[in-house]
């Protein structure tokens, strides 16, 4: 079950590992329940932390982490602060404000982490892999989880935009708008691994890179389901 072992709650430098092992001094495969999820300890989690709604999983690398939300009042909060809500340079990962009122459930659950060399301390350094093709295809499967829901999703296509250039959206008028927005990314997109699934609900794994605009640029997987929810017990 992850939680983290006695003490970590001390050290404002403790960063989540993808290592459930090290979180929790068993063997990984104690950790895994038959689906792949991570069997998590909902009640630890959200006593450390309120703002705990949910746990991503991507195999194959080191995303394997707690998701928090973002306060209204302070959107940027977990930028600079982690799990525990101490200050670290590092972040969380963490679902943009805007998608407070559904959660995961949004109509484009934007999920935020920052890049680093150090992929333990900033799993989500990862996600500008996603420009290549061939890393995508080997690591397609998200799986996301709260206390109520497991769910997987597949990548369908990664994009790279402009931070500076406003592109992000979390609210649609109507199933028709959803649908528009959807495919107009799908159309600019730097790597495409589905161009014909049209989903209901997306999921937006949003990290900086350094590909096209160095100065300020983001690389955004647009992921959707793969299946219904596996409600939890």
């Amino acid at each position: 079950m992850l939680s983290p072992t006695q003490g970590d709650t001390a050290d404002p430098s403790l960063t989540i590992t993808s290592d459930a092992s090290s979180s929790t001094g068993e063997d990984d495969a104690s950790e895994a329940a038959d689906d792949g999820f991570p069997t998590v300890d909902w009640a630890y989690w959200q006593g450390v932390n309120p703002d705990v709604i949910g746990w991503i999983t991507v195999p194959g690398t080191t995303i394997n982490s707690p998701i928090v939300q973002a306060p209204t009042d302070d959107p940027d909060f977990y930028l600079s602060h982690d799990v525990y809500g101490n200050y670290n340079i590092y972040g969380a990962i963490y679902l943009d404000a805007e998608c407070v009122e559904a959660g995961l459930d949004s109509r484009n659950a934007v999920i935020l982490g920052h890049h680093s060399g150090n992929l333990e301390a900033a799993p989500f350094g990862v996600i500008q892999e996603y420009a290549d093709e061939t890393f995508a295809a080997g690591h397609a499967t998200i799986l996301l989880q709260t206390p109520e829901w497991k769910r997987a999703y597949e990548v369908r296509f990664a994009q790279i935009v402009n931070g500076l250039e406003p592109s992000k959206r979390t609210v649609f008028h109507n199933d028709e708008d959803f649908r528009m927005w959807y495919d107009a990314m799908r159309v600019d997109a730097a790597m495409t691994l589905d161009g014909t699934t049209e989903p209901e609900q997306a999921v937006s794994l949003v990290s900086c890179s350094y590909y096209v605009h160095p100065e300020n640029e983001r690389t955004v997987v647009v992921a959707s389901g793969s299946g219904g929810d596996q409600m939890v017990p």
